[in-house]
């Protein structure tokens, strides 16, 4: 018995270690991070990610946008030679 709660200690331990790290990771990421508590930079980080997904959208629906001008001034040029012609 005395086995297997040291194997889970050994294994808490481990993780607490990696969760350590990887915050300690993230806060380099973020301005000021290593100045702020877990959850303020966790908070901080959540809301920037919120932020990078709207830009994505944004990036998206211009690219839509775009591609649908370009196809319609082609329609347009097309059509205006067709006249000409």
């Amino acid at each position: 018995m005395k086995r297997l709660s040291r194997c889970k200690s050994i294994a808490a331990r481990e993780r607490r270690r990696k969760i350590t790290e990887k915050t300690q990771e993230l806060g380099k990421l973020v301005p000021g991070g290593p100045k702020m508590n877990t959850a303020e930079m966790l908070n901080v980080v959540a809301n920037y990610v919120k932020f990078l997904q709207a830009q994505v959208g944004i990036l998206q629906v211009m690219g839509t946008l775009s591609k649908n001008l370009a196809s319609n001034h082609l329609s347009i040029y097309v059509i205006s030679c067709d006249v000409l012609l």
